[in-house]
């Protein structure tokens, strides 16, 4: 009878004990980031038994007020940006949290600082090589480009129109670095398509006056030839074989194809 008694008490004290023993720890926040000038983050833990602090960085301050976990931080003057975890434990129960401080960005060092797409668009990744923590991103033109963890992931839809060109602009702290971008198209900006444009020697007009001695040459760069003398100039003065060009040329950016 005794043994019966002494089982029973000691289930009963096993299951006390077992409603006292932490089983899980859930802070409210798991990631807390800090600026260069530091400051202090309140977490709430949520946890169904005891819990206490056994791994923090020794540049954090903890306190711990009930179920407040208080984290403080002053500025970082280190020359880095810093990175630690701090671990609960309560009972069989473990539950960390990541800290991180930025610092002041000293360079932004794209792999490429410029980048070109075909008229069908398309993905790039540039590396950038740079200790800031908080890596702005400015695009100017119909591209899209996205920082993350030291890589620029830059993306161009297809292009039907004429060629553009676009700039993307890292920004951190005091620090800039600028990337530009050429976006090909299906039509040449040049000609507009056309594959010829107005001759550069001549204006468009077909020939050339040479005034030092009244001689017309017809323009040998968009198709003319021959010389004489300008017309109307006179009425007794031989005309020659005078040629005018078509006053166009190929074009020199898509030589032609017009695109």
């Amino acid at each position: 009878m005794m043994k019966r008694y002494i089982f029973i008490f000691c289930a009963v004290l096993g299951v006390l004990c077992s409603c006292h023993k932490t089983t899980y720890i859930k802070p409210s926040k798991d990631t807390l980031s800090f600026p260069i000038q530091g400051g202090e983050i309140l977490d709430t833990i949520r946890a169904d038994g005891d819990w206490e602090v056994t791994i923090s960085p020794e540049w954090v301050q903890i306190e711990i007020n009930d179920s407040i976990l208080k984290c403080v931080v002053t500025e970082n003057k280190a020359g880095k940006k810093r990175e630690g975890k701090i671990t609960l434990k309560g009972g069989d129960a473990r539950q960390s949290i990541s800290i991180s401080q930025a610092y002041i960005c000293t360079h932004i060092t794209p792999d490429n600082t410029s980048l070109t797409f075909e008229k069908e668009g398309g993905t790039q990744t540039v590396g950038i090589d740079t200790d800031g923590s908080d890596i702005k991103v400015d695009v100017n033109g119909k591209i899209t480009a996205k920082y993350d963890n030291g890589k620029l992931v830059v993306e161009a839809p297809a292009n039907n129109a004429t060629s553009s060109s676009a700039k993307i602009v890292l920004a951190c702290d005091s620090q800039v670095a600028e990337i530009n971008v050429a976006l090909k198209g299906a039509i040449c900006p040049k000609c507009g398509g056309k594959g010829r444009v107005k001759c550069t020697k001549c204006g468009g007009a077909g020939y050339l006056w040479k005034e030092n001695d009244d001689t017309t040459y017809g323009c040998t760069r968009c198709g003319g030839g021959g010389n004489g003398y300008p017309p109307g100039y006179c009425e007794s003065c031989p005309q020659y074989d005078l040629r005018k060009g078509s006053g166009m040329m190929v074009c020199p950016v898509c030589n032609g194809n017009g695109n």
